[in-house]
């Protein structure tokens, strides 16, 4: 894997995240790093505040993917959905 394909799966990761905070209003949240090959983000939503660990290079498309759905399982925590 080539250092611009992981780029580019980094940038698919953000950009699936972002999507789902789009779509619930969310505009507080921040990506930090972890000690390790992570990234994490924290979400500040109705005055909670979660965070999801994140890859910082994923094995295959579906990463993206699995990380949206984690997402938006906690927003619809915070939010009291189930």
């Amino acid at each position: 894997m080539t250092a611009a394909s992981r780029r580019q799966r980094r940038d698919d990761y953000v950009r699936a995240i972002e999507r789902i905070l789009d779509r619930f209003g969310i505009s507080e949240f921040d990506y930090e790093f972890t000690n390790g090959d992570h990234r994490r983000v924290v979400i500040r939503h109705r005055g909670q505040q979660r965070f999801i660990v994140f890859p910082l290079t994923g094995s295959d498309w579906r990463g993206p993917l699995n990380t949206a759905a984690r997402v938006k399982r906690v927003v619809r925590e915070m939010e009291g959905v189930p």
